[in-house]
């Protein structure tokens, strides 16, 4: 190997730095922190003839720094860009001002947005982990060539919830590198500064111009004329050696959701954990077992690793670079740099009257960390994840239109009150679970909550990416059923309200007010009630039943077998129209005092069967009008005593068609077609006396005066208001 393919001479070195708009500045000092997935940063001190320079004036502006090395023939420069974060004025004298700075790269910028938002409601929106960093990038203000993705993009999939909750932009950007496997580095070109972000250690470059350096351990005076390594440790450290992930999906509760991944160390050494990360996600069991392999080769980085120093100027964190020539030839292989820090000094003497400042001494350091090349970097998870300390409210959303918005599962969206960028109702969250107080296998309690209402989320493991809805409170708007409450404190309810538009409700209301105790129930349309065995109704006083309102309404009942009712007093029944019975077998009917009927119109009683009545007393029958019996056969009356036939005021008519007969003992009379018959023991005609029935047992009944039925008017059950819309 040709020794000019990867030295660079280094016994000439030289440093100029510059912020944009300011006059020209003397580097007396810097310190260059590099190091992946951090912001890294550089540290000047300077000297500048100009000694009324306004600090303010340099805020933010870019601001280079470039390490030139080797002879003015062949001269290679490293770069370093960014943003003045801080300029200070140290000191002064006739000559000269003295200032110190310090520079970050502009994705610094994005550690000052401090926000709270959601980026993701739907999987639909198939926004992956680039996306979304991009976007936030972009509103930094980093993007086109400044921006840099070395990603396997379809190895990320789409988030369903992604919520930035009180962290900066940064902190959020760096927690989803950390939680995804995802690096960054900065390449910094003569032009700009680039941000990269890779998952892969095969798409980072190689470090500029050399990527192979030499070892030179106690370097001589030959091997002081170019950059090298001259100083290089290696550690060997245990660590978890598994890893397996868990996790539970609610729409696939059976299942478990899990991904484990051995490492490179001590396999008994196992790091389990359970994750909530990926809960209503599709493909959580690929991520699952994606984590655990991402969890695995961030153990694995650390494992084995080197430090050194040397004057390798171009040595950059995410650069990979080739140590060569080391005694230990296990070292001599590719290294990729996770952690450099630079530090260099130039002595420069400062002319008067004017004079351009003057090229003096210099010093140059460089100290490193790298692992192995082969070994994929992974960043360690440093990030804190934002935690919700207790519940918060939001209020439910839904389309324009709608009152009840919700899915298969019974979940709704809300907004959070800290959501500022959400404009769609229904795009401000994702589908949330709604807690019930009790959720067995089709069974348990179910209350939706609506559209509008103020609702109590809470969050698992206190993850702003898993809410839950844990109950919902009154405000100013959504306001208590009853109310003032002062007045109504008494009152407890479950109410419900007619949807759409409100206008009718249905309830169970419990009053507790001393000597006023009520249950109050009111469907507001139908009232079904469902007894699978006995049930019992127990009245301590009245009972009030009314069927029907201003349209009217029927009663209907059907018993499958016997109906028992007792009255233990009086039994009031009144029907303004029509009654009827129908019964489909004997009707028994005992009346242990008086028997009252009164018609007001005709009376019709038709018997299929035979007729029977059995008086124990007399039996009185008295007619206004006319007395008619028919009978299509034999009609018999009889007495153990006397029969009396007889006309107050007019004729007594007996006819046959064939035959009367009257008989008494052996005497007898009989009137048929023939003639007339008189036979007994002595027949006398005309031999005085006339025939007087006993007219004193023709008594008008005696009628009691009978009192209509005048039942107590049934009271209408307690009435009520409905409630309000919910929805805007």
């Amino acid at each position: 190997m040709s020794l000019a393919k990867y030295v660079v001479p280094a016994n000439e070195v030289h440093y100029e730095f510059e912020i944009a708009g300011l006059s020209e500045f003397q580097l007396t000092r810097f310190e260059l922190h590099e190091a992946l997935n951090e912001i890294g940063y550089l540290d000047v001190d300077l000297i500048n003839v100009d000694t009324s320079i306004d600090l303010a004036s340099a805020m933010g502006k870019k601001a280079s720094l470039k390490i030139l090395a080797g002879t003015e023939d062949d001269r290679q420069a490293r770069y370093y860009h960014g943003i003045v974060q801080r300029f200070e004025l140290t000191g002064t004298d006739d000559k000269a001002a003295y200032y110190s700075a310090r520079v970050v790269p502009r994705l610094w910028k994005l550690g000052r947005k401090h926000k709270s938002r959601v980026h993701v409601t739907e999987q639909s929106q198939r926004k992956t982990f680039k996306d979304v960093v991009e976007k936030v990038l972009q509103e930094g203000g980093l993007s086109g060539t400044s921006v840099s993705f070395k990603l396997n993009e379809g190895d990320y999939q789409p988030f369903s919830f992604l919520t930035q909750y009180r962290e900066t932009d940064l902190d959020f950007i760096k927690r989803l590198c950390e939680e995804d496997g995802v690096g960054f580095s900065f390449d910094h070109t003569e032009e700009e500064e680039v941000l990269q972000l890779f998952d892969s250690n095969q798409k980072l470059k190689e470090a500029n111009p050399y990527s192979e350096v030499i070892y030179r351990h106690a370097a001589g005076m030959l091997e002081d004329e170019y950059e090298s390594i001259q100083s290089f440790q290696v550690s060997h450290q245990l660590d978890y050696g598994k890893v397996e992930m868990r996790e539970y999906d609610f729409k696939d509760s059976q299942k478990k959701i899990s991904g484990d991944k051995t490492g490179k160390s001590d396999d008994s050494l196992e790091y389990y954990d359970y994750a909530v990360k990926f809960q209503d996600e599709e493909g959580a069991t690929e991520r699952m077992k994606k984590t655990a392999k991402l969890r695995s080769e961030e153990y694995d980085a650390g494992v084995y690793v080197g430090t050194g120093r040397g004057d390798y100027r171009s040595m950059a964190a995410g650069k990979l670079f080739t140590l060569s020539e080391c005694p230990s030839d296990a070292l001599n292989k590719q290294w990729l740099p996770v952690e450099v820090v630079h530090r260099g000094t130039e002595s420069n003497q400062v002319a008067g009257d004017g004079a351009p400042l003057g090229m003096g001494g210099y010093s140059y350091s460089m100290e490193f960390k790298a692992m192995p090349a082969d070994v994929t970097f992974r960043p360690k998870r440093k990030a804190a994840k934002p935690i919700v300390l207790g519940s918060q409210t939001a209020t439910v959303v839904g389309p324009a239109g709608e009152e009840i918005h919700t899915d298969e599962h019974g979940r709704v969206r809300v907004r959070m009150h800290w959501d500022r960028e959400r404009q769609k109702e229904e795009d401000s969250s994702f589908w949330i679970r709604v807690s019930q107080q009790s959720a067995g296998r089709m069974w348990g309690m179910f209350f939706l909550p609506r559209i509008g209402q103020e609702v109590v989320v809470d969050f698992l493991e206190g993850d702003p990416n898993h809410p839950i809805i844990t109950g919902s409170v009154y405000n100013d708007y959504q306001l208590p059923p009853y109310r003032p409450v002062p007045e109504n404190k008494t009152r407890s309810t479950i109410k419900t309200n007619s949807t759409p538009g409100g206008n009718g409700f249905n309830e169970l209301r419990f009053e507790d007010k001393k000597g006023s105790e009520q249950v109050f129930m009111h469907a507001e349309k139908n009232f079904d009630l469902r007894v699978k065995n006995d049930g019992k109704e127990t009245y301590g006083n009245n009972h009030h039943l009314v069927v029907g309102g201003s349209n009217g309404g029927d009663q209907h009942e059907r018993y499958k077998n016997d109906r028992h009712v007792i009255v233990e007093k009086n039994h009031y029944e009144k029907i303004e129209s029509e009654r009827k019975l129908k019964v489909g077998g004997d009707q028994i009917q005992h009346i242990d005092g008086d028997f009252f009927n009164d018609v007001g119109g005709d009376r019709l009683m038709i018997t299929s069967g035979d007729s029977k009545n059995r008086v124990t007393g007399d039996s009185f029958h008295t007619v206004t009008g006319d007395l008619e019996a028919y009978s299509a056969a034999e009609q018999r009356v009889g007495a153990m005593r006397n029969v009396c036939i007889s006309s107050v005021s007019g004729s007594v008519f007996v006819a046959a068609v064939q035959q009367i007969q009257l008989s008494v003992g052996p005497s007898f009379i009989k009137i048929d077609n023939t003639g007339v018959t008189i036979e007994g023991p002595m027949v006398k005609v005309n031999s005085g006396g006339i025939a007087t029935p006993n007219m004193t047992k023709f008594k008008q009944p005696e009628v009691r005066s009978m009192d209509e039925a005048d039942p107590a008017k049934a009271a209408d059950a307690d009435n009520d208001t409905s409630g309000e819309k919910s929805a805007w």
